[in-house]
């Protein structure tokens, strides 16, 4: 391995066992296996294997550096679905140096803008996507990629109208790069986003019928046991639920709390979705006292996950507190929506002014000593 690639292959989170790579090098005689390592990997990863997936790439990773961009960002993106963004950020960081081609500096710009996304420090991901505007020419499929990313940002920030125009320009540039194949799961991808857009401005009707289309190919290129899979159960329950169908609701959400456990085991990031979205539910069946115990549950998770102040808490303990003060727990729920405004206001006062606005609202209507 030359020296341009031991700056990752010695990083702790990759445990290279080399008497295991010889052997496989010996037993099947396979030429270029740094190449087919890294192919390997990348399906596993679409396919949900992340275990599988993070060792191929670092088989692929022992035998040369010829891969060593593709086999990283594959390793981040593994990192990225078990929550842990900021393995992910330097992962992608490390690559800069590498002075890769225009797309795939661009690429590695997007997975920046989308990991600070995901960790919800948006003032981050904004910057990686102004810096992605900043290099051209790009080819179609990045610029799709460009707009999927600026798209869910929007969404994510409260600006879904600016964010469903670019959705669909998404849209139309991957069904011009996949034209021949309509049922690719990058066609899927931005159509769940175009759906997801339209239920954020309350047309369920548009919703259903992205978010159906969506599904549908998941599930063919997919399977169910997937987390692009899980993203669209998630979307199908919500659009349930604005539609006062409980029941049903209730049952995509647990779905998505038994597909998690089966792919990452308990009390990962979907494990708390999917109690967070049973919360709902029940709230919505005024049972507000089994709905504070699935918020409960979904909030130690993502305290575990992303520690006590980040933005992800944000939700469970808004709900927590609306049922508490359904209680007439009014103490309890001052309490929860001051850690709300805390969080607000230590990450991104700006951008959510609103929800500040809310929650001082709230906790100025509740009639308890302080």
């Amino acid at each position: 391995m030359d020296t341009i690639g031991r700056h990752l292959y010695n990083y702790e989170f990759i445990k290279i066992d080399k008497d295991f790579k010889l052997w496989h090098k010996q037993q099947y005689q396979i030429q270029d296996l740094d190449r087919y390592y890294y192919e390997f990997g990348s399906v596993a990863l679409k396919l949900s294997m992340l275990n599988q997936s993070k060792q191929a790439v670092e088989c692929s990773l022992y035998f040369s550096d010829k891969y060593l961009i593709q086999n990283s960002l594959v390793l981040q993106r593994i990192q990225y679905w078990l929550c842990k963004c900021d393995i992910s950020i330097k992962i992608l960081k490390s690559l800069i140096p590498l002075q890769p081609d225009t797309d795939i500096l661009a690429e590695i710009y997007i997975q920046l803008s989308n990991a600070y996304r995901g960790w919800c420090r948006y003032d981050k991901s904004e910057q990686y996507i102004n810096k992605v505007q900043t290099i051209g020419p790009l080819s179609l499929q990045i610029q799709s990629n460009l707009k999927y990313l600026t798209a869910r940002f929007l969404m994510d920030t409260g600006q879904s109208e600016k964010g469903l125009d670019i959705s669909l320009e998404c849209l139309s540039l991957r069904q011009q790069v996949f034209g021949f194949n309509q049922n690719h799961p990058e066609i899927a991808l931005a159509l769940e986003l175009v759906g997801k857009l339209y239920f954020s401005r309350g047309d369920n009707k548009s919703a259903i019928q992205y978010q159906g289309q969506a599904h549908s190919i998941k599930m063919k290129c997919y399977g169910l046991y997937n987390f692009e899979t899980i993203d669209s159960i998630n979307e199908k329950g919500r659009i349930l639920l604005a539609s006062k169908k409980e029941k049903e609701a209730q049952e995509q959400f647990e779905m998505i709390g038994t597909i998690s456990e089966v792919l990452l085991g308990q009390r990962n990031q979907y494990t708390a979705l999917s109690n967070n979205n049973i919360g709902c539910v029940l709230f919505n069946l005024q049972q507000y006292e089994e709905s504070i115990k699935y918020h409960q549950a979904a909030l130690q998770i993502y305290e575990n996950l992303c520690g006590s102040y980040n933005q992800k808490l944000y939700f469970s303990l808004n709900q927590i507190a609306n049922a508490n003060q359904k209680l007439k727990k009014l103490k309890i729920a001052y309490n929860l929506w001051t850690r709300c405004l805390d969080i607000l206001q230590r990450n991104n006062p700006e951008l959510f002014k609103k929800q500040i606005k809310d929650i001082k609202n709230a906790i100025s209507n509740l009639d308890v000593e302080e």
